[in-house]
C-alpha cells in the first residue's frame, strides 16, 4: 500500500525537476548554439539528447525528495499513518519501503553517473568542438597542453602542446624540457607529429632548439631529424586523454588513475591543490549517488506533521531542503578543493547532516 502511494508522486517529482532544468538550461543552450553556427534543426535534437542524461541524474534526488514528501504527506493528512501506528506498525517499519526505493534509485544514479553521463558529455563536447572547428577554421582551434613535473624535485620538467590527440598519435607537437639543475640543457622540440609505441614517443620531422647559449657560443644549437625518440618523456596517451576531461566527465576509475599518475609522474603530494581538486571530485562521485537515500531519510519524518499537510507545503519543504542541501554541497566542494576540509569529509558532510537530521526527526515523531 505504501509503495503504491509513492510511484505517482515520485514520477511527478522527477519529471517536474527534469523539465525545469532541461527547459531552463539545456534547451536554451542548444538553441543559442544552433543559431550561432546556423545548424540544421536535426542538430538541436542531437545536442539536447546528449545533454539530458546529466540533468536527469541531477533531478532524481530532487524528485525522490518531493515524491516522498507528497506521498507521505497525503498518507498523513488522510490519517493513514495514525491508523498504521495504531495497528502496531512503527515509523521505522513505515520508513523501510521508502528506504528500499531510495537505495534502488541511488544505484540507478550511480550507474548513470558512471556509465551514461560521461559518455554523453564526451560526445556532446566532441560535436560542439567539431562544429566550432568547422565554422571558425582549423587555425582557430584551441590547442591542447599539458604540464609535467619532476617527481623528485617537484619542479616543472616538461610542457607539451599539441594540435590534437587521436589514438596513439599527436599532431603539430611542441615539447619543452626544463632541467632544474642546468639551464643549458633546456630545449624546445617542434615536430609534425608524434607516435607512442607503448614505451616512448617518436617524433617525426622534428627540429630541436636549445633555449640557452653557453658562454662563447655565437649561434643557438639547432638539430633536425626525420625521426627522434624523446628520452625521459614516457607519458602514455591514455594519461593525457584523462587530463583533457573535466572532473564531472570522468569516472571513479579515471579520477583515481589521474591522482595516481600525478603523484607518480609529477611527484605531487596528497595536499597539493591539483590533487585535492581531483580527490574531492572522486569522493563526491561516491557520495552524490546516495543523495536519494538520504533525502528519503529526512523526507519521511518531515512529512509526518501534527497538522494536515498539503501538496503546496510538500513542494515548499522540498524546495527549501534542496536549496539548503545544494548550498552546503557547493561550500563543502570548495572547502575540499581548497584543503580546508579533507576530501572524504567534504564529500560526506552534506549527506551526514541529512542523516543526523533524519534520525533526530524520526525520534521526535516516534514520541509524538
Amino acid at each position: 500500500m505504501i509503495l503504491s502511494e509513492l510511484w505517482s508522486p515520485l514520477l511527478f517529482g522527477v519529471g517536474l525537476f527534469s523539465l525545469l532544468i532541461v527547459s531552463t538550461v539545456v534547451l536554451q543552450d542548444a538553441l543559442k548554439f544552433i543559431q550561432k553556427y546556423d545548424l540544421p534543426p536535426s542538430m538541436f535534437f542531437t545536442l539536447v539528447g546528449y545533454a539530458i542524461p546529466q540533468f536527469v541524474m541531477l533531478a532524481i534526488p530532487m524528485g525522490v525528495l518531493l515524491g516522498t514528501l507528497l506521498s507521505v504527506g497525503r498518507l498523513n493528512s488522510d490519517n493513514e499513518i495514525i491508523a498504521l501506528r495504531a495497528c502496531g506498525i512503527s515509523l521505522t517499519r513505515i520508513l523501510a519501503p521508502f528506504v528500499i526505493v531510495g537505495l534502488v534509485l541511488s544505484c540507478v544514479t550511480f550507474l548513470g553517473n558512471e556509465q551514461i553521463v560521461p559518455h554523453c558529455n564526451t560526445q556532446l563536447k566532441n560535436i560542439e568542438s567539431a562544429v566550432i572547428t568547422g565554422a571558425e577554421g582549423l587555425g582557430s582551434r584551441q590547442r591542447i597542453s599539458w604540464t609535467f613535473y619532476n617527481p623528485d624535485s617537484g619542479q616543472l620538467q616538461w610542457v607539451l602542446v599539441a594540435g590534437e590527440i587521436e589514438g596513439n598519435e599527436l599532431s603539430d607537437v611542441s615539447l619543452l624540457f626544463f632541467d632544474d639543475q642546468n639551464k643549458y640543457n633546456n630545449f624546445m622540440i617542434e615536430a609534425d607529429r608524434a607516435k607512442w609505441d607503448d614505451q616512448a614517443w617518436t617524433l617525426y620531422h622534428m627540429r630541436q632548439v636549445m633555449l640557452h647559449r653557453r658562454e662563447g657560443q655565437n649561434e643557438q644549437l639547432i638539430t633536425e631529424a626525420e625521426e627522434f625518440v624523446v628520452p625521459g618523456f614516457n607519458i602514455a596517451p591514455d594519461s593525457m586523454k584523462r587530463r583533457m576531461l573535466a572532473t564531472e566527465d570522468l569516472t571513479i576509475r579515471q579520477l583515481d588513475q589521474i591522482i595516481r599518475d600525478k603523484m607518480k609522474e609529477e611527484g605531487l603530494a596528497a595536499t597539493d591543490k591539483e590533487i585535492l581538486n581531483f580527490a574531492t571530485a572522486l569522493h563526491f562521485k561516491w557520495s552524490i549517488p546516495l543523495t536519494p537515500l538520504f533525502f528519503v531519510l529526512i523526507a519521511v519524518p518531515m512529512a509526518i506533521m501534527p497538522q494536515r499537510s498539503s501538496r503546496a507545503m510538500g513542494m515548499g519543504l522540498a524546495l527549501v531542503t534542496i536549496l539548503v542541501y545544494y548550498s552546503m554541497f557547493i561550500i563543502c566542494q570548495k572547502a575540499g578543493s581548497a584543503g580546508v576540509l579533507p576530501p572524504p569529509v567534504a564529500a560526506w558532510v552534506p549527506n551526514g547532516v541529512l542523516l543526523v537530521i533524519g534520525i533526530v526527526l524520526m525520534r521526535m515523531r516516534e514520541h509524538n
